[in-house]
């Protein structure tokens, strides 16, 4: 599988590439696309009991390293991936090669590839439904100010405001290379997104224009994201 990717040469210090994926695809194309996953990868993918979400990885992990092997210049199948204690995936050393780092998140029909150059980054993106634990999950999670802002919302604009802190905490603990290890409840995050984002626990964290209706997504790094580039690989 070959992908249309910009030269690695235009990507700016700070600047993240967001590769926005379509992973429900014709059985022909997934059988296609499992060509180019390692070992590994679809041993896990056999554990899915349910055949669409095993598909869905299939494609999420396919496109991934198609997008990836095309930034290094190497085919997708010969990339070798390496975890944090973790599992964070990163890929493995590579001399000479530009310092290339990503990170994935996928829900419903969605999947997202984050590309950043030097420092690590987290991705989140949720598909905003109907969450009747919404507020028994953030007042176990979330901190005491976020809880009375949901609790104060109509319900009918609850979950979606849930989604919008939980993709941005998502995403920092992500770019920590702790996943949900990291306790969430002690940092809080502003009311509203602000465009340019926010500083919070040491790292910057913005929501960015979904990748299709009804989603929520946000990127997470160390440092300033002075610009967001999406591509859709659909």
């Amino acid at each position: 599988m070959t992908v249309a990717v910009p030269s690695l040469s235009s990507l700016a210090a700070g600047e993240v590439w967001l590769f926005a994926f379509a992973l429900d695809l014709p059985e022909s194309s997934v059988a296609e696309l499992a060509r180019l996953i390692s070992t590994d990868e679809a041993d896990r993918a056999a554990r899915f009991r349910q055949e669409r979400e095993r598909r869905r990885y299939v494609v999420h992990r396919a496109k991934t390293r198609a997008v990836l092997a095309a930034c290094v210049g190497e085919q997708p199948a010969n990339l070798t991936f390496q975890y944090g204690s973790q599992g964070k995936p990163g890929l493995a050393p590579r001399g000479g090669s530009p310092d290339v780092r990503f990170n994935m998140s996928r829900s419903n029909e969605v999947g997202l590839l984050a590309i950043q150059l030097d420092v690590d980054l987290g991705v989140d993106i949720e598909h905003i439904r109907s969450f009747p634990v919404a507020l028994d999950i953030a007042e176990r999670f979330f901190t005491v100010e976020e809880n009375a802002r949901l609790r104060s919302l109509p319900r009918d604009a609850v979950d979606a405001a849930f989604f919008g802190y939980w993709t941005r905490k998502e995403a920092i603990v992500k770019a920590m290379g702790r996943g949900l290890t990291q306790p969430i409840d002690v940092f809080t995050l502003a009311a509203t997104p602000s465009p340019d984002g926010e500083r919070v626990f040491g790292h910057w964290v913005m929501s960015v224009p979904p990748s299709a209706e009804g989603y929520v997504v946000a990127v997470a790094s160390p440092r300033s994201i002075p610009k967001v580039r999406t591509f859709h690989q659909w």
